[in-house]
């Protein structure tokens, strides 16, 4: 047997055993199947990569990447797929040892080595070195696991060298420095699984299968949330919740959420303990405080640079391309964890507190210790908590360096701030002070801000800071933003490395310190709202990049002869100079923006602007001409709009390239004759006296060009350089690299003779041309988007190659008030917006397409709603108001179960229901069978809103407040058609009424009543209430509420609902019915108490009550009675109804097999009852069910019993 080694003992028996063992694990085959490791294979790809193994050098490689990433699986299942590879192998996990025999330790670990690689057990090593001596001319695979020494490196692998052609040696670490130390410069980072694979990986340790079941997947995702997508979290979750129930799942989310799984802890606790007592606290800082921070925004306050890069190689955290620090959820919380543990059970001992109720606590009892060294307002999740803070809240936390007690909108400041406006002690070893809205006059006089770096106190009620000059030495950032009462900043004569000032917005500050010129380290400088700032100050400042300044005074501008040299941001709104002086540099400019200034130029001659990207000088009404931009090699965007005494441009603006804006430049003449845009904007809204239009080059042909050209009022056809769109190729735009045209406002009577290749063109907008009579054609134009032609008054029709618009999604034509027909030979599949409102000559309902969304079609002429409307099933919004013409309404309308707004408010003529359509109404909510009569009556909403998700309410379904059908004003309503819309429609409903029907069993006078829930309903398992309202004409100096609210109360509880949100409720002329609907749970519900209330007085309310199944017994009921259907006779309800409905007398009978269906018109909603003869007895909502097969609509008969159906009908 090749290589195989035999050592001769007197003993035999043990010799066979070590031969059958050396046998075995060299001709021992490893497995290439992984099992549940999801997404591993990608990983081994990758380091063989690495490794490069077909190369015969001998080469080290290492794995490195954060503790529970899975290097160590990586590696064993790497290990298993190349041991084949190779005759000697080892697989060595480090183990740190603790003692002073490091000679020992060494031996001991090459003994190990050895063993594992050679197969015996009781070999013996003497000295170092014997690694290097055994293995140099064998090619071994050596795998050395979770290393953290370098002298187990050095001892085990010191060079590579020491090994065979073809060897390879693979170190896991969580380590990059040790991984440097020891030269190995080959080495793959194990990164965090994408959200779609940590997903996955869930899935098979919880499932064992790639993806969860369909009523698990919003758990499944959240627990993979929950565990940053840590490998060693997911397989530690989704182990621990394997084979549990989806209850249980949810039971466990909150303390998922909230704490750390013990077997996660203890492997992520490893790697801090690992680390010095200095990097100790720099992890639970960072953790506690600064995730998400900017790096150098930290150092500034930490002032350690060593711990970063130590925890940084250590991957307990990654500095992003952008700067900024990412540490992983889950090291987040096990910070938490060790400081809460440090602190036995009081807040006031942790180091950092970041949980509200901890903060509350200690700052109202005042238990504060010298061990708090940071705090930190969660105000995302508590920003309407009202916070409790004494004066002496902070007096026990000597050692506080950070502190952050929130940032809330404005509207919260009053509730969750404190009523006082004083403290008598803040801490004097705080670095970071942060308290947007504080509502302290001042600071209290004992501070001495020695080491503070960074004071920030946005929308403060601060009218100073402190009295006299402080050691500000540490002091680099200072932000007062809106703080509207301070009326001056302190002496700075000692803040000499202050780097910014912000004091934007601060209304009440007259003017900035003489002592302001001692900053000369400061870079930026926001003083806009600041009205009197003397910049003759800044002669100091040499070292300024930012300026935002206010100042229209002159006052406050005379003299100067300085500007910094090294700016880089300059905004000077409402500037009062005529031009900037003469020794004004702008080398670095990056950003200019004067707006609203009183400048006539900027200043003469050319200056260096290569790095400008940016030109602002909007609505500078002086402004006769712009400098030389020759140099403005990088300007990206120009906006001149508004600059109305501008009357032409010098040829350098030809090196813009994207953004161009000279909208309303009133006395513009002419443009340059060449323009090198690239990704551009074109603006020239507003220009009436442009008389030519540039020729655009493009730098590259496929990408953006937008042209906007509102009102210029060019006659009949576009001006020399844009003539008819194909001179635009002699121009260097071609027409088919164009993306947008908006030519609003033009006074075109056409654009263009013939086809034009438009193949990129995505938005047209033509509004506003009101001589235009045609549109061109646009068959080849075949991505456009949007079409807008608005207020084309002369447009008559559209052409029929607007069927080749197959992209078109937005079609706008309001108010083109000629247009009388629309094609009806096309069917624009993907158009999602049709809007025609105001086209009063538009007499035909338009079918250019059954897949349109929104159809808005107010104000025209329009007569029926035809039976193919059914065909518009994505249609979800139809806009009908102040139709005169309209005359038929098809009950098909019905069906469009998408369909959420329906108004038809205002249509004065007599609306009737079109009587070739028989109509069934599809039920939305299947689960909500009850007698057939409020089954076709009722209204099916989607009910509670989702801000009011309570276990009390049916969280089946969640409608929108903007769902109703509105019938408002229509006086004419044909009665036939009233009645089916009350039996048909599935959403809330408006119409003309004065009075409650009379099947609302609760009817009280005004806007609220009281419902006793019968004992007998409490056995159901959910309730539906239908409610309805009668309301006046909005009274004159009534407020406006945008809808109807309805507000219930129970068990000390209160929920609230709002219909027709946006309906215009004022508009009502005379008493009007709102009919709305919604369910609730039985649990525990005796008495409910309803308020409406909406703009308009509300005369009369009344409530119904209506039962509701569960899905499983609906189910189960509608198994049983399609079972019987083998064995009845059926009649379908349908006909049924339709002959009562259209029978001519009050009675009517019908032969059913011997039985007798009686029909009693009469009652708006139908009413069924019935009997069994052979003396069975049950309740009567559960008989109307077997009675029923609500899936077909059938009433059924069973062959040995005698049934009596009595179906009563009342017209009012």
């Amino acid at each position: 047997m090749k290589q195989l080694t035999i050592v001769i003992r007197p003993n035999e028996a043990a010799m066979i055993e070590e031969l059958a063992e050396d046998v075995l694990r060299k001709t021992m085959t490893p497995s290439d199947d992984f099992g549940d490791l999801v997404g591993i294979e990608n990983h081994i790809e990758a380091i063989k990569s690495v490794l490069c193994l077909e190369s015969k050098e001998a080469r080290m490689v290492g794995i490195w990447g954060q503790s529970g990433i899975g290097k160590s699986t990586i590696g064993r299942a790497l290990y298993s797929q190349l041991s084949r590879q190779f005759h000697h192998r080892a697989f060595v996990t480090y183990k740190s040892t603790s003692g002073s025999d490091v000679s020992g330790m060494k031996l001991s670990w090459e003994k190990e080595l050895l063993s594992e690689i050679l197969g015996q057990k009781d070999i013996k090593i003497e000295h170092f070195g014997v690694v290097e001596q055994r293995l140099k001319q064998q090619k071994v695979l050596i795998l050395l696991d979770d290393v953290d020494s370098l002298e187990f490196l050095k001892t085990l692998v010191g060079k590579a060298e020491w090994f065979g052609s073809g060897s390879r040696i693979i170190v896991i670490t969580q380590d990059r420095q040790l991984l440097k130390a020891h030269e190995i410069d080959l080495v793959y980072e194990v990164k965090l699984p994408s959200q779609g694979l940590a997903l996955k990986m869930i899935c098979q340790y919880a499932f064992g299968k790639d993806s969860p079941p369909a009523d698990f997947k919003e758990l499944a995702f959240e627990v993979a949330k929950l565990a940053g997508n840590l490998p060693l979290g997911l397989s530690v979750l989704g182990s621990s919740l394997k084979g549990r129930t989806k209850e249980w799942w949810m039971e466990m989310m909150p303390r998922l959420r909230n704490g750390l799984n013990g077997d996660i802890m203890k492997t992520l606790r490893v790697s801090y303990d690992r680390l010095d007592q200095k990097d100790q606290d720099m992890f639970l800082y960072i953790a506690c405080l600064f995730n998400g921070f900017e790096v150098s925004y930290v150092k500034d306050l930490l002032k350690d640079n060593v711990g970063f890069t130590m925890l940084t190689e250590k991957s307990l955290l990654r500095i992003t391309p952008d700067g900024y620090i990412e540490m992983h959820n889950l090291l987040q919380k096990l910070a938490t964890e060790i400081d809460r543990a440090k602190s036995k059970g009081n807040p006031g001992k942790r180091q950092f507190l970041t949980n509200f109720e901890d903060i509350q606590e200690v700052l109202a009892e005042k238990t504060g210790t010298e061990t708090v060294l940071g705090i930190c307002f969660p105000y995302s999740k508590y920003f309407s908590k009202r916070l409790l803070i004494d004066e002496e809240s902070f007096k026990g936390m000597r050692n506080l360096q950070y502190l952050k007690l929130g940032q809330f909108s404005d509207g919260f400041s009053d509730r969750v701030l404190p009523q006082w406006q004083s403290l008598v002690y803040l801490p004097l070893k705080l670095r970071f002070l942060k308290w947007d809205f504080c509502p302290l006059k001042s600071l209290p006089s004992t501070f001495k801000a020695e080491y503070l770096v960074k004071l920030i106190m946005i929308h403060s009620k601060l009218e100073k800071l402190w009295e006299g000059t402080l050691p500000l030495g540490s002091l680099k950032e200072m932000i007062l933003q809106y703080s509207k009462n301070l009326k001056e900043i302190p002496d700075l004569s000692l803040a000499i490395n202050l780097e910014e000032l912000d004091l934007a917005g601060c209304v009440s500050l007259v003017t900035l310190p003489s002592s302001i010129q001692n900053a000369i380290k400061l870079k930026k400088l926001y003083c806009s709202g600041v009205l009197l700032i003397d910049l003759k100050s800044l002669e100091g400042m040499c070292n300024l990049e930012y300026l935002s300044v206010d100042c229209s005074s002159m006052e406050g501008t005379q003299g100067i002869v300085y500007f910094p040299s090294k700016l880089r941001l300059l905004k000077w709104n409402n500037c009062p100079l005529k031009r900037l002086h003469s020794n004004f540099k702008a080398e670095y400019l990056v950003d200019l923006t004067m707006e609203d200034s009183e400048l006539e130029k900027l200043w003469d001659g050319t200056q260096p602007l290569g790095s400008l990207k940016k030109m602002i000088l909007r609505n500078s009404k002086y402004l006769k001409e712009i400098p030389d931009l020759s140099l403005a090699i990088n300007l990206e965007r120009l906006d001149l709009a508004g600059c109305e005494s501008l009357v032409t441009l010098p040829s350098s603006i030809q090196n813009v390239i994207e953004l161009i804006y000279m909208s309303n430049c009133k006395k513009l003449e002419s443009f340059l004759t060449d323009l090198n845009l690239i990704s551009t904007d074109l603006d020239l809204t507003g220009c009436p006296n442009l008389r030519n239009f540039p020729a655009i080059k493009m730098g590259c042909p496929d990408e953006i060009i937008e042209i906007e050209v509102d009102d210029c009022f060019w006659n009949k056809n576009l001006p020399a350089g844009l003539d008819y769109l194909d001179c635009l190729k002699s121009c260097c735009v071609r027409p088919e690299y164009l993306t947008s045209l908006n030519v609003s406002g033009c006074k075109l009577e056409k654009l263009w003779e013939g086809i034009q290749s438009l193949g990129s063109l995505e938005r047209m907008d033509l509004s506003e041309c009101e001589n235009l009579t045609e549109i061109p054609d646009l068959s080849k134009a075949t991505h456009l988007e949007s079409l807008i032609l608005n207020n084309c008054k002369s447009l008559v029709t559209l052409p029929s190659t607007i069927g080749n618009l197959q992209c078109l999604r937005r079609l706008y034509m309001k108010r083109c008030t000629r247009l009388e027909v629309l094609p009806t030979d096309v069917n624009l599949s993907f158009l999602l917006i049709l809007d025609l409102s105001g086209c009063s000559s538009l007499r035909t309902f338009p079918l250019i397409s059954t897949n349109i969304g929104c159809l808005y079609l107010e104000n025209t002429a329009i007569e029926e709603v035809p039976c193919c409307i059914e065909n518009f099933t994505r249609l979800t919004e139809l806009l009908m108001y102040c139709c005169q013409r309209l005359k038929n309404i098809s009950p098909n309308i019905f069906r469009l179960t998408n369909l959420m707004v329906a108004d038809f408010t205002d249509c004065r003529g007599v609306i009737k229901a079109l009587s070739d359509a028989t109509v069934v109404a599809t039920m939305e909510d299947h689960v909500s069978c009850v007698p057939l009569s409020e089954n076709i009556e009722y209204t099916c909403e989607r009910f509670w809103d989702e801000s009011y998700h309570e276990d009390d309410f049916d969280t089946d379904y969640w409608g929108s407040d903007r769902e109703y059908f509105s019938f408002r004003n229509c006086f004419k309503l044909d009665s036939d058609a009233r009645e089916l819309i009350l039996r048909s429609c599935f959403k809330p409903v408006a119409l003309p009424g004065g009075e409650i029907p009379k099947y609302f069993t609760y009817r009280a006078y005004g806007d609220s009543l009281t419902v006793i829930v019968p004992q007998s309903s409490l056995s159901q398992n959910f309730l539906r209430f239908k409610a309805c309202v009668v309301v006046e004409p909005l009274s004159k100096g009534k407020g406006f509420y945008p809808s109807l609210t309805v507000n219930v109360g129970f068990n000390g509880k209160q929920y609230q609902k709002s219909f027709f949100e946006d309906a215009e409720l004022q508009i009502c002329k005379t008493d009007h019915l709102f009919f709305c609907s919604f369910n609730c749970r039985t649990a525990e519900l005796h008495c409910l108490e309803f308020d409406f209330c909406c703009s308009n007085r509300i005369k009369e309310c009344g409530v119904r009550l209506m039962y509701v199944y569960q899905e499983t017994e609906y189910n189960q009921q509608t198994t049983r009675s399609k079972k019987r259907m083998r064995d009845r006779n059926t009649i379908e309800t349908d006909y049924l109804i339709e002959s009562i409905m259209t029978s001519g007398t009050s009675e009517e009978y019908i032969n059913l097999a011997g039985d007798q269906i009686v029909a009693d018109t009469g009652l708006t909603a139908l009413n069924l009852e019935l009997s069994l003869g052979q003396g069975e007895a049950s309740s009567s909502t559960s008989l109307e069910w077997e009675a029923l097969c609500v899936d077909d609509y059938m009433i059924t008969r069973e062959q040995d019993e005698q049934i009596h159906f009595w179906i009563t009908w009342d017209r009012p």
